[in-house]
């Protein structure tokens, strides 16, 4: 890439390391004598081999659907919009680096091919957003669409707290589910003496103000309440999980574009 001085640019706002390293290499083999064809034999483009890798990954899957009976090529190729959204879901695969967003895109190319029930104009519209979300939207989403997921750490949580309902922290709800040290009671200690805490709590703010701008998340209804039953010694002691957003129409219908179908299933 260069820019109007006639500079190559080697550190793009954003790029993944890897081709920030294939870029630098390339820049450095250019003012060396045969260099190019150094790099071409030690270099090869990571974005080249991640769209091929990603490209023939969904053409296994589209096959598969095809001796399934699911779809054929003749039919996909009669569809222009599933050939328009895939050039520019390819386009995001190029600028993608994270396995959990690429698998995404996959899974949503896979799931168009086999046929959705979205009307084509929204359906344009859904690609864009769903271009614009990282793993950390997408887990987001999956959160507020899916509680029963998370059943497991609503227990630890519940259990860190001594039963005390989680709608009482619920402001840092997004920052203590997602905490990665499991073993650390969090719930009853200040914010400010757990590491980084203070700084998830604003990272997850704003990953939830963009959902919330694209219309994915709303505020729950008041009746919004998931019962869990938490197995102590012989017992069973009842409680509920009332948390402070839910995933709209529009966003549960995106979890389920770039949700990973059973394939094998009839």
């Amino acid at each position: 890439m260069i820019n109007e001085d006639g500079f190559t640019i080697i550190n793009p706002v954003v790029e993944p390391d890897s081709d920030k390293i294939y870029r630098l290499a390339n820049a450095v083999a250019s003012i060396v004598p045969t260099g190019s064809n150094m790099f071409q034999a030690v270099f090869t483009s990571p974005i080249q081999n991640r769209t091929n890798a990603w490209m023939e990954d969904v053409e296994v899957k589209i096959m598969e659907l095809v001796k399934q009976g699911k779809t054929d090529l003749e039919t996909l190729s009669a569809r222009p919009e599933f050939s328009a959204i895939l050039l520019r879901v390819i386009q995001e695969v190029e600028i993608s680096s994270q396995k959990e967003k690429l698998a995404c895109l996959s899974n949503f190319v896979v799931n168009l091919a086999s046929g959705v029930d979205v009307d084509e104009d929204e359906l344009f519209v859904l690609t864009d957003m769903i271009k614009s979300l990282t793993p950390s939207h997408i887990k987001v989403l999956h959160l507020y669409a899916k509680p029963s997921d998370f059943e497991e750490r609503f227990k630890e949580i519940q259990a860190f707290s001594n039963f005390v309902s989680f709608d009482e922290v619920a402001d840092r709800e997004l920052a203590i589910l997602f905490y990665k040290d499991r073993n650390r009671n969090i719930i009853a200690q200040p914010s400010h003496s757990i590491p980084n805490l203070e700084s998830s709590i604003e990272y997850w703010h704003l990953i939830c103000t963009q959902l919330e701008n694209l219309q994915l998340l709303g505020s729950p209804c008041d009746d919004e309440i998931i019962a869990y039953r938490l197995p102590i010694s012989n017992n069973y002691i009842e409680f509920t999980i009332r948390l402070k957003r839910t995933c709209t129409d529009i966003g549960s219908k995106i979890l389920n574009l770039i949700t990973e179908k059973n394939i094998n299933t009839p």
